[in-house]
């Protein structure tokens, strides 16, 4: 299975196995292609997997979710 053909569930999960963490900024780039980070981790949840997430404050002062998995 290419990345092409892995669903965003599978790429988001693969990413934060390799202990990555996301926010929905960097979700809507290539691979994910994502615009509901949110609700693609609440489908992860559902499924057994515990993905947290935490507030993160940019730069610029503003702040985001961040979503990682549990060690």
């Amino acid at each position: 299975m290419n990345e092409h053909t892995k669903s965003q569930n599978d790429l988001i999960l693969e990413y934060l196995k390799a202990g990555n963490s996301l926010t929905a900024l960097t979700a809507i780039f290539e691979p994910f292609r994502c615009m509901r980070l949110g609700a693609r981790c609440y489908d992860l949840k559902k499924a057994g997997y515990n993905v947290i997430s935490n507030w993160v404050e940019l730069p610029n002062g503003k702040r985001v979710k961040s979503y990682s998995l549990a060690l």
